[in-house]
């Protein structure tokens, strides 16, 4: 399957954090799993020099590796933006994301990618969110031409 061009690096770092245990009150929480998104190209514009800056917005659910997890199977809704060379290739992307549980609680993430380095923090919070710190990485599972993509991703959140 061909790669995506448009706006798929800002999706990468969509980057969500799933953890490998139930919720406690507060305390330290690691994770890993994957994301599956769809993308939805904006807008593509060239800049001097025959890069392109391509707007994009991806909407996934959050796959944790432990199906027992809260998270599992969160939805997930991201906007950013990404760099393209003039051969199509992702120099940079970064945005943000709005993840929302089956509780109904919310939390928002940030995310940056450049080249392998593939970043992601938290925001904030409602619920048992209200306060979350932590970050993470991801890296690219595949990619196809028709806007489908799909993520690996791990991190660690700490609830206060």
């Amino acid at each position: 399957m061909p790669a995506v061009s448009i706006a798929r690096p800002a999706c990468l770092a969509a980057i969500v954090w799933i953890g490998a245990v139930p919720f406690a009150a507060g305390g330290e929480i690691a994770g890993s799993g994957n994301v599956v998104y769809t993308l939805t190209p904006l807008s593509s514009d060239a800049l001097p020099g025959g890069s392109l800056i391509n707007q994009a917005i991806l909407k996934g659910i959050v796959l944790a590796d432990d199906p027992n997890h809260p998270l599992h199977l969160t939805a997930q809704d991201c906007s950013g933006g990404s760099i393209a060379d003039d051969q199509g290739k992702m120099m940079e992307g970064a945005g943000s994301c709005t993840m929302v549980d089956r509780d109904g609680d919310v939390w928002w993430l940030w995310y940056h990618n450049r080249g392998d380095d593939r970043q992601w923090g938290a925001i904030a919070g409602t619920g048992k969110y209200d306060g979350v710190t932590g970050s993470g990485v991801t890296a690219e599972l595949a990619a196809t031409a028709d806007g489908r993509l799909a993520i690996s991703w791990q991190g660690t959140l700490t609830l206060k």
